[in-house]
């Protein structure tokens, strides 16, 4: 039987008829379990956002549903010891905990890093329990300066460079510091780490932090960066494809849900969509699920990011692009089970 996980799925509570149509399309392109990422940074999702991810668990039987709490850093319990906050969302039902700490914005806003002593009980406890927990860090390189920022990007907030934010070494310095002081943690980092432009330090990464996993929810610059060098790319799925896992970021009010799995159903080497979430952008990529067994093999990912004005230049040069990377994309909380 086909199928396969998204790890990184978004929901929107106030607009329940919205997200369980996402979860119906989902469901039709043969997604078998999803892992909702609850969201808490926004005020207008608020911490509601974690009981919703666990009434979408129980009540939506038309996929394996996971969800991931987010702890309160900004609204009416951001003074309950963190370690508290995440053993109550475990005591409910919660399989994992989200983390936007170190996306820039947000990490400006709470005025600290995940490296903070303050995390260090919470983060201990989901050591020891071997709890998965799925972190943004970071951003796209290109956000901090101002030559090369989207239009979008800035528009939403999300240049970095006027001095006021944290550089990306400073964000990484963090991550790493943390790390070293809870080694045997269950941690993702969404968006393959914003490293798809440096591979050396992927594989630093991997080699230092064993326990490490990266999942392929698409920045601008994450599919792109891996067009550049195939090869070499290819190596690095096929020796680290335990430690890879698909996510499409799906989310109620985006238009593109469908055409992200489509990219996987179709098997089609060149499915484009517009995504709201990087302006104008067209996304070329190649996802091919072949004769997946139980264990969700996951046969093929080659991607290439160009923007819209940059189309006919690179048209020629995308369609040539295939390889593939064979591996086992497994949910950070083990491998699902399918059927």
């Amino acid at each position: 039987m086909e199928g396969f996980a998204d790890t990184h799925v978004h929901i929107k509570y106030e607009e329940n008829d919205k997200t369980i149509a996402m979860f119906d399309e989902i469901k039709s392109k043969g997604v078998t379990d999803i892992a909702i990422q609850a969201l808490v940074k926004f005020e207008d999702y608020g911490i509601l956002q974690n009981i919703a991810a666990l009434n979408y668990k129980m009540t939506y039987k038309g996929l394996k549903i996971r969800a991931f709490g987010n702890i309160d850093d900004i609204g009416p319990f951001k003074h309950v010891p963190y370690e508290r906050q995440a053993e109550a969302l475990l005591d409910m039902g919660c399989d994992g905990i989200k983390m936007l700490n170190q996306k820039p914005d947000t990490r400006k806003r709470f005025g600290k890093g995940i490296n903070h002593n303050s995390y260090d009980a919470m983060f201990s406890l989901l050591e020891e329990r071997g709890t998965p927990v799925l972190i943004h860090s970071g951003d796209p390189e290109d956000n901090w300066d101002i030559t090369k920022v989207s239009p979008n990007a800035v528009a939403r907030g999300w240049f970095y460079g006027d001095g006021t934010f944290l550089t990306p070494e400073e964000i990484y310095a963090e991550d790493f510091e943390m790390l070293d002081k809870h080694p045997n943690l269950n941690v993702t980092f969404a968006h393959f780490f914003f490293l798809s432009n440096k591979l050396e330090e992927a594989i630093r990464v991997f080699e230092k932090y064993p326990n490490v996993k990266f999942d392929l929810t698409p920045g601008g610059e994450m599919f792109y960066g891996f067009s550049k060098d195939i090869d070499a790319w290819h190596d690095f799925f096929e020796k680290y494809s335990d430690r890879i896992l698909f996510g499409t970021d799906s989310f109620p009010l985006k238009d593109c849900n469908g055409q992200l799995n489509d990219l996987v159903l179709k098997r089609s080497l060149f499915a484009d969509y517009k995504a709201q979430r990087m302006g104008t952008g067209i996304l070329f990529a190649l996802i091919m699920l072949g004769n997946v067994s139980p264990k969700l093999d996951l046969i093929s990912i080659v991607i290439g990011f160009v923007r819209t004005q940059m189309l006919s230049a690179f048209t020629s040069i995308f369609q040539t692009l295939a390889s593939v990377f064979k591996g086992k994309p497994k949910l950070p909380f083990g491998t699902a089970e399918v059927g």
